[in-house]
């Protein structure tokens, strides 16, 4: 006999104000990432939520107990009645917004099972016990793997965009450095075993690859939205620097006209060469001005 667990995974509202101890007791961890710090609720009788504050939630759901684990990997791939019945409830009473899971998997308890067994859509351990590892690494590959899911998803989001708010500026440096806490499991864990189990879960579901394709794409990002802010602040230094030119003309041509009193035909000439000069400034000026604005509504047409 097998029990089975249908795990749903979904995401929440980002928070950094969550103030629950993480409900994983990690005594060979001085210093616990973010990902991993997640907190541990019951919904009524019929589900256990764990969530980290970046949003990514995993639902465990008791699906029912099967004679041997292929009957419950059956049930779950046919779609039979046990998993639409847990599936329904996740939709109507679990999920905020009720919509489909993001993904899901099996989570097998099998007493006769030796060691873990993980693919892409099932595992089996030994008991379900959050202080032992075999459980609480699953929890957390499955809690990385949403992390990840969520920074896609945002990173994604500002293709065709032409600016950044301060919030997604600060959002991106802190993806960031998520991402580097956790790109290697022994960035993070200490015990061997630990190590071990969880690089099964790195390769299997290519968590490594998910990493540094989201680590290059916010490097990309920023450095592409530093260098169009950085283009627009030298076109309005150009603009000001301009404008405070024909200003200094001004200046200086009437300090120097009224010093010429005495002198018309000096003052006439003065006249003609500022005259000159601040025309073509002038000039210079509102080609540039045409060109920025030009290249800023043919750069919104195209990216929002």
């Amino acid at each position: 006999m097998v029990e089975c667990y249908l795990v749903n995974a979904f995401s929440e509202s980002l928070s950094f104000k969550r103030s629950e101890d993480s409900c994983i007791v990690r005594d060979n961890l001085t210093v616990v990432p973010e990902v991993l710090q997640y907190s541990k609720r019951d919904v009524k009788d019929y589900a256990t939520l764990f969530s980290n504050n970046m949003g990514a939630s995993i639902s465990i759901q008791k699906m029912g107990d099967y004679g041997s684990r292929q009957e419950a990997i059956a049930a779950y791939e046919m779609g039979d009645k046990d998993y639409r019945k847990i599936y329904e409830l996740f939709l109507n009473k679990i999920h905020p917004q009720g919509k489909d899971s993001e993904w899901n998997m099996l989570l097998i308890v099998d007493p006769d099972v030796e060691d873990k067994i993980v693919n892409h859509y099932c595992c089996i351990i030994k008991s379900f016990d959050l202080r032992d590892y075999q459980t609480f690494n699953f929890l957390d590959a499955c809690m990385i793997f949403q992390t990840l899911k969520i920074i896609q998803e945002f990173v994604q989001s500002f293709k065709q965009r032409s600016k950044l708010t301060k919030v997604e500026s600060f959002l991106l440096g802190y993806y960031f450095d998520i991402l580097n806490t956790i790109k290697e499991p022994h960035f993070f864990l200490i015990n061997q075993k630990e190590i071990e189990y969880m690089h099964i879960y790195y390769d299997l579901w290519k968590m490594n690859l998910m990493i540094e394709g989201l680590t290059n794409n916010i490097t990309s990002t920023i450095e592409i939205y530093d260098f169009t802010s950085q283009y627009e602040s030298n076109k309005k230094s150009k603009l000001s620097s301009r404008m405070f030119s024909i200003l200094t003309i001004i200046l200086g041509f009437t300090t120097l006209y009224n010093f010429f009193e005495n002198y018309q035909v000096i003052r006439i000439a003065i006249a003609i060469f500022f005259g000159t000069v601040s025309f073509l400034i002038f000039i210079s000026s509102m080609l540039d001005v045409y060109k920025y604005f030009k290249e800023l509504l043919d750069y919104r047409r195209k990216i929002r």
